[in-house]
């Protein structure tokens, strides 16, 4: 009857020895994989797919190419650019002697879509000679250059190149004084009348439909 060799036994334990502190090293890497990133604070570099907490710094971008110095391309049905802000101003654009503060194009939705509950939805300035607060083009065969859906003020000369269509509407509030209110109403007869009107609250109809 032949002996047990005793080389087999001390290979075997090496062997298991080898192979648990093999799949230690595996499971320490897939836990680090596994293992969230801690979010970026002031200082650290962009994260992309994570929350960035600047704190109260300012992350600034230059460029002096001539292209765009951030460019944000959504392929899904959601917003290339998003701001929002508790008090402050969710995007500001500002725009040199030549250069174009904010700019949006869009084939066939809307190129600059703003929304407020309590502030301004857009709210320009056009302080040099020949500066103009907002500039639209509208190309498509139902596109509009400028959709408000509510009181609009312009503290400035307004230059319409094509038609400015006016929505039926009930008689609005008076304005306040020195001022009036250009609106368009149903005479109750289902013709519409273009109308002012003043402070006083007097509507003068300047045209009905005939």
């Amino acid at each position: 009857m032949t002996a047990p060799s005793t080389e087999s036994s001390p290979r075997s334990r090496r062997a298991l020895l080898a192979g648990a502190i093999g799949g230690l090293g595996v499971w320490a890497a897939s836990a680090i994989g596994r293992a969230a990133p801690a979010d970026a604070a002031a200082g650290d570099p962009l994260r992309i797919g994570r929350t960035n907490l600047g704190g109260a710094t300012t992350t600034e971008l230059r460029s002096n190419s001539s292209h765009a110095t951030f460019l944000a391309v959504q392929g899904g049905g959601g917003n290339a650019l998003r701001g929002e802000a508790t008090n402050g101003r969710g995007v500001v654009g500002i725009g040199g002697s030549n250069g174009t503060g904010l700019w949006g194009y869009s084939p066939n939705h809307n190129a600059v879509f703003a929304s407020s509950q309590t502030g301004f939805c857009v709210n320009t300035r056009a302080l040099g000679t020949n500066s103009v607060g907002i500039y639209t083009n509208a190309y498509g065969q139902n596109s509009r250059a400028l959709i408000a859906n509510g009181p609009s003020e312009f503290n400035g000369p307004v230059t319409a190149v094509s038609s400015v269509t006016l929505q039926e509407m009930g008689d609005p509030p008076a304005p306040p004084a020195n001022q009036l209110k250009l609106f368009a109403r149903d005479n109750g007869l289902g013709k519409t009348q273009l109308c002012v009107r003043f402070a006083t609250g007097a509507v003068q109809v300047i045209a009905t439909e005939p």
